[in-house]
Formats: structure tokens, C-alpha cells, sequence
């Protein structure tokens, strides 16, 4: 009888320890909790974090302010807004990753909104002639000091902004 009550128990709890395993766990969604958009306009909006990121990025060319600005224009839907900061890193501190910047900043031109997101199209022959020239000169900047991401879009186009022919 000890042996069968025993049994029993231990039959229980296994299946009780199953069961408790194919439980679907939700997680806990906090009520204060923001989406990314939310947390990078607020740094966004924090003026006294910006303003120390750009007098790093002006006054020094320190290549991590520009990466961390970068995120919190980017993330915070402003973009389109940092094309000055770019020119300054590129133009004043020969910054690699600036030129290739500038370069995607002035194809975005070309960008459009279906649906709810904004579609980009990477074709310089949509520009204009000085702007296509500009962008070209920037993009040419960066692959020659070695950004891969410059290197790869610079095999799509030659000087007129044509596609190269793959050899």
C-alpha cells in the first residue's frame, strides 16, 4: 500500500511539473514603458545632451558623439536633419563614415511614403545634375578611405551614375 501511495505521488507530481512547464508565460508590459521613437525623442529634445554630442563633434571630430547623434536623429525620425553634422565631420575631419553620410543623406531626396513607411530609392539618376555630381564626389570620398558600405554602393555606379557592368 506505502508503495502505491508512493507511486501515486510521484506520478502526480511529475505530471504536475509538465503541466506547469506548458504554462504560457506572458510577459509584464509596464504601463510607463515607451517605444524606441518615444526614448530617442526624448534625448532628442534633451538640448543640454545634444548641444555637449555636437561641441564634441565640432570642436574635436570625436567619431562617437557623431555615431551616438547619428542614432538620435535617426531614431527619433530627424534624419533628414543631420546633413549639416555630416558635411562638418566630412569636410573638417575627413571622417570616413561622414562622406558616406552626405552621400545617403542627398540620394534620400529621392525618398517617398507608401503606405506608412518611407521607401527609398537608391538611383542617383533621379537627381538632379549638381546634386548626382555631389553625392558621387562624397560617396567616392568615402569608399577611397575605405567604408565598405561606400565601397559596395560605389560598385553600382560609375561617374555619370550609371550601373557598372559586373565583369
Amino acid at each position: 500500500m506505502k508503495t502505491t501511495n508512493l507511486t501515486i505521488l510521484v506520478m502526480v507530481s511529475f505530471i504536475f511539473c509538465n503541466c506547469k512547464d506548458n504554462i504560457e508565460v506572458k510577459p509584464k508590459i509596464e504601463e510607463n514603458s515607451k517605444s524606441t521613437l518615444g526614448v530617442y525623442q526624448d534625448y532628442f529634445n534633451d538640448k543640454k545632451k545634444v548641444n555637449s554630442l555636437m561641441d564634441k563633434i565640432v570642436f574635436r571630430g570625436d567619431t562617437l558623439a557623431y555615431k551616438e547623434l547619428s542614432m538620435i536623429y535617426a531614431l527619433s525620425g530627424h534624419r533628414s536633419d543631420y546633413l549639416r553634422v555630416s558635411l562638418i565631420m566630412a569636410n573638417k575631419y575627413q571622417y570616413a563614415q561622414a562622406y558616406y553620410d552626405v552621400y545617403n543623406d542627398l540620394y534620400r531626396t529621392n525618398s517617398y511614403i507608401s503606405g506608412n513607411k518611407e521607401e527609398t530609392i537608391e538611383d542617383l539618376n533621379l537627381l538632379d545634375k549638381e546634386t548626382r555630381n555631389l553625392a558621387i564626389k562624397y560617396l567616392e570620398k568615402s569608399a577611397s578611405k575605405g567604408y565598405t558600405k561606400a565601397k559596395k554602393s560605389l560598385l553600382l555606379y560609375n561617374s555619370k551614375g550609371e550601373l557598372l557592368e559586373n565583369k
